[in-house]
C-alpha cells in the first residue's frame, strides 16, 4: 500500500466550475442558482468545500456572470467568456491562482448533493506517494448524459470519456463521472496546454488530461463516492426535484436525531438553515422556510407555513401562515391566522380564528381571537377585541397608527378609523366606528361613536 504524505490544506484551492446556463433546464437562471431547499445549487458544494476545511476558493463564472456574484458575494471570480469547455475554464483561470497554491480541486458547481466526506476523500487520495490526479466515480443504472470512466482489462484507469464521444462499446457502462477533481498544480499545468478541442463539442475538456497522465505512466486514483454526495446530479428541473428529496432526508433526519419530532416526515418541509430546539412537534403538512426559529416545547402545525419568523418557546401554532413574524414564549396562533411581516405578539398574547395581523404589537396576554384585521397597530396588556374588529389604517395615501391601552375592551365589529388613540381601561360599544380618541376609563359607542360615560367595571369572575 503506498505511503500517505501530508497536504498542508492552506495550499490547497478549490475551483468551482459556476460557469454554465444548463440549457436542459429550459430556465433563464444560471443552473446553479436553481433553488435547492430554500438555497442555490451553488450554495451546497461552497460549503462542502468549507467544511472540508478547504478555505481558498476560486469560482469561474460566464453566463449571467453578474448574478452568480451577487448571489455569493465573498467569493473570489475569474469570468470565462466564451465558455468552450471545462479545460477552458481551468485555462482562463490559471493566472488568478496563487503561487503558493500546490494542489488544486476541480468541482462542478452544480453538484448539490456533494458532502464534505467526498472532499476530504479526494484531498486524502492526493496524499498518496506519487498521486498526481484523482477522478472520482459513480455507478447509475441510467447514466443518460454523463460522461463514462473507462477502465482497461484490469481494472485500472483509462480515461474519461464524455457522453457525446462515447464509442459504441462503451455506452453500456454504468460508471460515470461526476465532476470532482484533485490534480498537483504543477503536473495540471504542464498538462492543459497539451489538451485540444477534437471532439464532438469542439470544446476543451479537461477530463482528456487524466487519460493523458496514463499514457505518461503517471498515476491516476479513482475515488469512488461512499455516500450520496452523487446520488442525482441534477440536469433538469425534475432531478432537482429528486436531489431536493435527498436534502431534505437529510435535514429533517439531523432534526430529529437533535431531538425535534416529526410526525410524517413525508409531509413536511423545511428547509436548509431553519433552526428548532429539542422538543419540538413537527405536525403534517407543514412548511418551515427562510431563517425561521423555533424555541423549545412548541407545537407546530399542522397544515402551517412559517416563513423568516423568530418563535419563542412553548408556543402553539397551527392551521397558520406567518412570514417575518415575532413570536414570544406561551403564545398561540390559529387557527386560520395570518401573522404577515412585523407582527409581534408578546408573551401569552393569542390571535385566532381567521386574524390578520400586520405590522403591528400584540401585547402581553391581549386577545384577537375572531375574523379581525389589526394592521399598524399597537396594543397594550390584556387588551381584549371582539370579533369582527378591524382597524382602518389606510386612507388611499398613507397608513396611519391605532394605540390601544392596556386593560381595553373593544366590542365585536367595531371599526377603528386610524389615526387614533384609545386609552388603557377603555370599552367600545359593539358595532361602534371609532373616529376619535378615547380617553383612558370611558365607554364610548355609537357611529360615529361618542363618549356617553365612564367604562363598565367586569365582574370579579371575569378579571
Amino acid at each position: 500500500m503506498a505511503k500517505s504524505k501530508s497536504i498542508n490544506k492552506k495550499k490547497i484551492l478549490a475551483l468551482v466550475l459556476m460557469a454554465g446556463k444548463g440549457t436542459r433546464m429550459k430556465s433563464d437562471t444560471p443552473k446553479v442558482l436553481h433553488s435547492v431547499m430554500g438555497k442555490p445549487m451553488g450554495w451546497y458544494v461552497l460549503d462542502a468545500i468549507e467544511k472540508a476545511g478547504i478555505t481558498r476558493r476560486l469560482v469561474v463564472v460566464g453566463y449571467r456572470a453578474e448574478m452568480v456574484q451577487k448571489t455569493f458575494p465573498d467569493e473570489k471570480f475569474v469570468l470565462q467568456k466564451p465558455q468552450s469547455g471545462t479545460g477552458h475554464a481551468v485555462l482562463i483561470a490559471r493566472d488568478s491562482i496563487p503561487k503558493d497554491v500546490s494542489h488544486i480541486l476541480v468541482i462542478n458547481g452544480d453538484s448539490p448533493l456533494l458532502t464534505p466526506k467526498a472532499v476530504k476523500s479526494v484531498v486524502a487520495l492526493l496524499g498518496k506517494r506519487n498521486c498526481n490526479t484523482v477522478v472520482s466515480c459513480d455507478w447509475t443504472p441510467n447514466p443518460g448524459g454523463l460522461g463514462r470512466i473507462i477502465f482497461d482489462e484490469s481494472d485500472n484507469f483509462e480515461a474519461i470519456r464524455e457522453s457525446s464521444d462515447l464509442k459504441r462499446d462503451e455506452k453500456h457502462i454504468e460508471w460515470v463521472n461526476v465532476g470532482l477533481y484533485g490534480f498537483e498544480k504543477k503536473t495540471l499545468f504542464g498538462y492543459l496546454d497539451r489538451i485540444n478541442s477534437k471532439n464532438k463539442q469542439k470544446e476543451l475538456y479537461l477530463t482528456d488530461i487524466p487519460g493523458l497522465m496514463v499514457k505518461d505512466k503517471l498515476d491516476v486514483e479513482v475515488y469512488t463516492a461512499e455516500d450520496d454526495s452523487f446520488l442525482v446530479m441534477p440536469n433538469n428541473l425534475a432531478d432537482i426535484a429528486d436531489a431536493s428529496s435527498v436534502i431534505q432526508h437529510r435535514i429533517l433526519n439531523e432534526l430529529m436525531n437533535k431531538g425535534v419530532s416529526i410526525i410524517d416526515p413525508r409531509r413536511t418541509y423545511i428547509e436548509h438553515g431553519v433552526k428548532i430546539a429539542r422538543d419540538v412537534t413537527i405536525y403534517p403538512d407543514t412548511y418551515i422556510m427562510g431563517k425561521t426559529t423555533i424555541g423549545k416545547d412548541s407545537e407546530i402545525g399542522p397544515m402551517t407555513t412559517i416563513t423568516d419568523s423568530k418563535i419563542a418557546a412553548n408556543v402553539k401554532v397551527r392551521i397558520s401562515s406567518l412570514e417575518e413574524a415575532r413570536i414570544d414564549a406561551g403564545c398561540v396562533v390559529g387557527p386560520f391566522s395570518h401573522l404577515r411581516p412585523d407582527a409581534h405578539l408578546k408573551k401569552g398574547s393569542r390571535v385566532g380564528n381567521f386574524c390578520e395581523v400586520k405590522k403591528s404589537v400584540i401585547g402581553e396576554n391581549s386577545k384577537v381571537n375572531h375574523l379581525s384585521y389589526i394592521g399598524d397597530a399597537t396594543l397594550g396588556k390584556k387588551v381584549n377585541i371582539g370579533a369582527g374588529t378591524i382597524t382602518c389604517n389606510y386612507d388611499g395615501t398613507y397608513k396611519h397608527k391605532t394605540f390601544i391601552g392596556d386593560n381595553a375592551f373593544i366590542g365585536s365589529d367595531s371599526i377603528l378609523v386610524a389615526p387614533i388613540k384609545i386609552g388603557a381601561n377603555t370599552l367600545t360599544g359593539a358595532g361602534s366606528v371609532i373616529t376619535r380618541d378615547v380617553p383612558p376609563g370611558q365607554t364610548a359607542m355609537g357611529v360615529p361613536a361618542r363618549v356617553v360615560r365612564k367604562a363598565v367595571k367586569k365582574p370579579k369572575s371575569e378579571k
